[in-house]
């Protein structure tokens, strides 16, 4: 375990104890970026993670955080409905 000294804008150092990293997880990459560069209010993202994502996190192309409703049809495909259409970026974990 070492230790790594962070300080913030207060300039009050704070030290933490970092651990080793732990085993992976699924192996390959667990993660997909999809970018829907024409506004829609249906996403269908075709992941191939071989897994249901456990987190979906959308930014609408202003940067902005979407809530929608999330359906997995199947282990590698992720719909997503909002109520209006818009374009941007889903990031599934």
């Amino acid at each position: 375990m070492s230790t790594t000294k962070i300080t913030y804008k207060t300039g009050a150092p704070v030290s933490y104890n970092m651990l080793p990293p732990g085993p992976r997880g699924i192996s390959g990459d667990s993660s997909y970026m999809h970018v829907q560069s024409s506004p829609s209010n249906t996403w269908t993202i075709n992941h191939n993670l071989e897994h249901t994502p456990a987190a979906v996190s959308v930014l609408d192309s202003a940067r902005t955080v979407c809530t929608g409703r999330v359906e997995h049809p199947t282990i590698n495909q992720t719909i997503i409905k909002f109520g209006s259409p818009f374009s941007g970026t889903a990031y599934l974990r």
